[in-house]
């Protein structure tokens, strides 16, 4: 596994690739079985992909987890780290899925801590474990905020504020930061706290010339809005599960102005993007045949235009070149384990 890690904080880490581009390999919605001949036959198929494609960095958005008990994540997770993590260095982005605890307990916060902290050790995991940093950080208290104050109430319980960091990337030569990746956590519902919100803009804003992109799992609304303006191509055979967001994440990214690019999952037969207010909205393409949605499943649907996809990965590659971080460009495709490729 190459070493790109140079630097850790309390929200970001910070990795230098050494090389003129950054390629990440997306991949989404795994949905492992915690049975291991079948999760082995899933992750060495994702760890192929990445090493076919040269990723530099694997980018996990999402309910990756089957079983969600704490043991049955961690180990899921250790697995992914064994096979996946020894080609290339990964993030985690927490689907819906991912936080519907089996068996939630009366903290279910502290039991996804112990996930997040198991993250965080693992040597091929790029994580940061960050709740109660993003709990302090600057925005009302939750009793003063009716939206998170909606979200934290027990009989839907979706507060969680970990699974937000920024990883950094730093230029070619390694003295300037040239893209900002934030790994994000859309909840279940209520997508992204209002918190961590305030902590990107903050982030982001410290450097406008600094490019950004964010990878998370749902799909705010206006995956929904570029779809039904004619402002996307690709692929859609499913509604955008945009959840209980109208808006509110997108004003917010627009406002912070270098956002350039978002990459979601959940719904896993959609795979199109479109620029809206300068942020391309991209679905990645389904990984792997957990869940529904592969066509392997259902041929005879995916004959017929249904809700079945072939599933793959998209490949996002970032320009590090030069000294000037605005310069930088980046671009994205859906890539197959055949070593081929499609672009609408």
């Amino acid at each position: 596994m190459p070493r790109l890690v140079v630097n850790r904080g309390v929200d970001s880490i910070q990795i230098a690739p050494g090389s003129p581009e950054l390629r990440v390999l997306q991949v989404t919605d795994l949905h492992l079985a915690s049975f291991g001949l079948i999760d082995r036959f899933c992750l060495r198929a994702v760890r192929d992909l990445a090493t076919k494609w040269g990723a530099h960095l694997v980018a996990c958005t999402g309910d990756l987890f089957g079983l969600r008990t704490v043991d049955a994540m961690e180990r899921s997770a250790r697995l992914f780290d064994g096979i996946v993590g020894k080609v290339a260095p990964w993030t985690f982005s927490w689907g819906n899925h991912d936080q519907e605890l089996r068996r939630p307990g009366p903290d279910p916060a502290g039991q996804l801590d112990a996930v997040e902290a198991y993250l965080a050790r693992l040597p091929g995991c790029l994580y940061v474990q960050g709740r109660r940093y993003m709990e302090a950080y600057r925005g009302p208290p939750v009793t003063d905020d009716p939206w998170e104050r909606d979200a934290a109430a027990p009989e839907h319980w979706d507060g969680f504020h970990g699974g937000n960091y920024l990883v950094e990337v730093m230029n070619e030569k390694g003295t300037k930061v040239a893209w900002n990746v934030f790994i994000l956590n859309s909840r279940r519902a209520y997508h992204l706290p209002t918190k961590v919100l305030n902590w990107m803009a903050d982030r982001a804003g410290s450097d406008r010339r600094v490019p950004c992109i964010c990878f998370y799992h749902v799909p705010n609304h206006e995956y929904h809005v570029i779809w039904e303006r004619g402002l996307a191509r690709g692929i859609k055979r499913e509604g955008v599960c945009f959840e209980r967001d109208r808006g509110r994440v997108h004003q917010a990214l627009k406002a912070m102005g270098n956002i350039k690019a978002c990459f979601v999952g959940h719904d896993h037969v959609n795979d199109y993007h479109g620029v809206l207010d300068g942020i391309d909205y991209v679905y990645g393409r389904k990984t792997c045949l957990g869940g529904y949605g592969s066509y392997k499943k259902v041929p005879k649907q995916l004959e017929a235009g249904g809700k079945a996809i072939r599933v793959g990965g998209k490949l996002i590659t970032l320009s590090l070149g030069g000294d000037d971080p605005s310069a930088n460009r980046f671009s994205h495709v859906t890539v197959f384990a055949d070593g081929t490729t499609w672009q609408p």
